[in-house]
């Protein structure tokens, strides 16, 4: 089976945290709002560690930690 956490996304303001849980010997990922989300939001936690790459972070918060060089957008240097 499929992790489905891998469908979880990063932003610098999340609505849930991520917490690892031993489950019958097996770490497991529960999530946890931080707050409410509503249906078709997406899934955000705060993976705390700067972007590896030499864009910054893409997340497009106003309470971005680690925001883009300057010149380049939030969404990365091909995006508008």
């Amino acid at each position: 089976m499929d992790c489905l956490s891998k469908f979880i996304n990063h932003s610098c303001d999340s609505n849930c945290r991520a917490e690892i849980w031993t489950v019958l010997g097996r770490e497991r990922i529960r999530l946890v709002a931080t707050k409410t989300i509503c249906k078709d939001d997406p899934l955000e936690v705060d993976y705390r560690y700067p972007p590896l790459r030499d864009g910054g972070c893409q997340c497009g918060s106003d309470r971005c930690k680690y925001p883009s060089p300057k010149g380049l957008s939030p969404g990365g240097p091909n995006q508008p």
